[in-house]
């Protein structure tokens, strides 16, 4: 080998081998998805609904939950529902028949219930111990 083509690594330290830099990876917060999901409720909603006429079944769906319903339903909840929800209640508040469906003065009583029924066993729970 030639003397004049050997590099001398250690007398110059930027001649030596550079990692490559990664990549960035952008992540985006938005789903995968471009299909609206209210526009896949409401598809799916109305196949289901054409199912139904054609067999029969037309009974089986309810009823559109009125607005007011459904704004009371979110300041019970505290937050506000997903647009595809309300977009399905307000074509059909069920499919089948339901084993319950609750207002919300029904949710709101129904709550009460079953947080203080689990404060008194909580209470319980150290009064054993």
């Amino acid at each position: 080998m030639d003397s004049a083509h050997v590099h001398d690594f250690a007398a110059d330290p930027a001649a030596k081998a550079k990692t490559p830099q990664k990549k960035r990876v952008t992540r985006s917060i938005k789903p995968r998805s471009n299909v609206d999901p209210t526009r896949v409720a409401l598809a799916a909603l109305e196949r289901i609904k054409t199912v139904l006429l054609k067999s029969n079944y037309k009974d089986r769906l309810g009823d559109a939950l009125p607005m007011k319903e459904l704004a009371a339903q979110s300041q019970l909840l505290g937050t506000e529902l997903p647009p595809s929800y309300v977009a399905a209640m307000r074509v059909s508040s069920r499919i089948g028949e339901p084993d319950v469906f609750l207002l919300t003065s029904e949710m709101e009583a129904e709550y009460h219930s079953k947080s203080s029924l689990f404060l008194q066993r909580y209470r319980m729970s150290f009064e054993l111990d």
